[in-house]
């Protein structure tokens, strides 16, 4: 989210560049939100929200970027988890929820709930 306004996944080069540029060394938001089931309970929810501020960066320095990842399919246009991560210079929060899964949170409910133990 940035301003208000959802970050999709661009689709196509031009409007992978627009919505980097759009965000270019500035903060957004990545959100995420589960919720677990078990038969047909619900067992527990989190919603976890991650500020990430993007590097100043030329025009042709994100075109770039856009030819070496390929980030047309994912929201905010970046893949963090390839050469992403090197377009921020600050991330406040969990990582994996910028990855797309806050996995600590949901080992919590499942082991709160006994379906997933150490022995």
């Amino acid at each position: 989210v940035f301003n208000k306004n959802i970050l999709n996944k661009p689709l196509t080069k031009e409007k992978a560049v627009k919505q980097l540029l759009t965000i270019n060394g500035k903060s957004h938001f990545q959100i995420s939100s589960v919720s677990v089931y078990l038969n047909k309970l619900l067992i527990g929810k989190f919603t976890d929200t991650v500020k990430l501020k993007m590097r100043k960066l030329s025009k042709n320095i994100i075109e770039k970027y856009i030819e070496e990842d390929d980030p047309l399919h994912s929201c905010g246009a970046y893949k963090f988890e390839k050469r992403g991560k090197l377009l921020f210079s600050k991330v406040e929060g969990n990582v994996d929820t910028v990855l797309g899964l806050p996995i600590l949170q949901l080992l919590n409910i499942l082991y709160k709930n006994s379906i997933v133990y150490y022995e």
